[in-house]
């Protein structure tokens, strides 16, 4: 949080380089999320997502009604209804995924960004338990996740936060992992 807030206190000043250099808060925060996600367990899919959606949308929605007080008592332009219905779908950092959409100017854009992570994550899952040879191709790195990375970055999605969030993510699966050869333990028996 203090990488991310200095960040933008050096970008508000002017201090470019400097605010370029501290802007790897971001990418912290995610790998953080993806490597506690990495020994979670989900029995609901539905269930997962509608919560996490929750817990994005109540600080957006917080958010949203502090800008329109400020935005009152300053007799600034209120925000526009498709922000408010951006923010209430939680689709206002498309822009930040999709980079050939127009840039909306909606905070906050990384929860989009972490939603998608979320999502991602159950079809991974689903993908773990119901094809096992598809699992063993993106398991580790090598060179299939990073085809599907390059992939998406031709088509100018930007993977930047689920890239961070899945490094993550696998490291926390490693390290369970071998924690489990040790105690000889199976590995998906644990998970599911």
């Amino acid at each position: 949080m203090l990488l991310i807030a200095s960040c933008h206190i050096a970008s508000y000043h002017g201090l470019i380089l400097i605010s370029q250099v501290l802007n790897v808060g971001v990418p912290i925060f995610f790998m953080i999320s993806g490597y506690l996600y990495g020994g979670k367990q989900i029995n609901s899919a539905g269930k997962f997502i509608f919560k996490r959606y929750l817990r994005l949308e109540i600080p957006a929605l917080f958010w949203l009604c502090i800008v329109i007080i400020f935005d009152l008592i300053h007799n600034s332009d209120l925000p526009k209804l498709h922000e408010c219905v951006f923010i209430i779908l939680n689709l206002q950092g498309l822009n930040f995924i999709f980079s050939s959409i127009e840039d909306l100017f909606i905070e906050p854009w990384f929860f989009t960004n972490i939603m998608a992570c979320y999502v991602l994550l159950i079809l991974y899952l689903k993908v773990e338990i119901k094809h096992p040879a598809i699992k063993k191709m993106l398991d580790g790195g090598g060179i299939i996740p990073l085809l599907i990375f390059i992939l998406l970055g031709l088509l100018r999605i930007s993977t930047d936060g689920a890239l961070a969030f899945f490094i993550g993510f696998s490291l926390k699966r490693k390290a369970l992992l071998e924690k489990l050869q040790k105690k000889d333990i199976s590995y998906l028996s644990l998970l599911h």
